[in-house]
């Protein structure tokens, strides 16, 4: 999703906006039913699960650059801290 945003605010030709609008739509698609999975069977990751794949999808929203390296920043966070959460709730000596 980095990558789309940046070729848009770049104003990059249509056909590699294009592609890389096809590869968002693909990992969107990718984790969206391990996403649900995850909130379903293991409830207490109900709040980082979502704030990570929130956290991506606002890469899309931003309106230049900076912004956009702040957001992917985020990103990257609220990835790490979902990542730790859930190896910490799904480790053996945690169940």
């Amino acid at each position: 999703m980095f990558h789309r945003q940046r070729l848009d605010l770049a104003e990059a030709d249509a056909e590699h906006q294009l592609e890389a609008q096809t590869r968002s739509h693909d990992t969107r698609t990718a984790i969206t039913a391990p996403h649900i999975r995850l909130q379903v069977l293991v409830p207490e990751l109900a709040g980082p699960a979502p704030q990570a794949a929130d956290a991506a999808y606002a890469l899309l929203k931003a309106i230049d650059r900076t912004e956009l390296d702040a957001r992917r920043h985020a990103t990257k966070g609220a990835s790490a801290a979902f990542i730790t959460e859930a190896a910490t709730l799904l480790s053996p000596n945690h169940r």
